[in-house]
């Protein structure tokens, strides 16, 4: 089994993206908008999730947009503490440039 790389990247029009990978399957997560996984597959094969092209790489706004991927929340799920974070910039703990902790509603 291959060690697993990490590394940040822009990834889709996100600036603050992570790519999670062994050489054989990689996952991206994205800061930019939740934190939200954006995309899961095996390396150089196409998306498992979903990706909404018209809002690639949008954030902020005050409409609601499905970007694609996986909203990562905690529950129960609560309009608006859980709603209005896929909207804003979250962050992860650990990630060089952002602080620690949820900085969604």
């Amino acid at each position: 089994m291959s060690a697993v790389r990490i590394e940040k990247f822009t990834c889709g029009g996100w600036k603050n993206c992570l790519r999670l990978t062994n050489g054989l399957v990689e996952v991206v997560v994205t800061t930019d908008v939740g934190p939200r996984v954006i995309r899961y597959g095996f390396s150089d094969a196409p998306n498992m999730f979903c990706e909404v092209e018209k809002d690639r790489g949008r954030i902020g706004g005050d409409e609601w947009r499905m970007y694609g991927g996986h909203r990562l929340w905690h529950s129960p799920e609560d309009n608006p503490r859980t709603y209005p974070a896929g909207q804003r910039e979250g962050c992860l703990a650990g990630v060089p440039g952002r602080h620690s902790g949820y900085a969604g509603g």
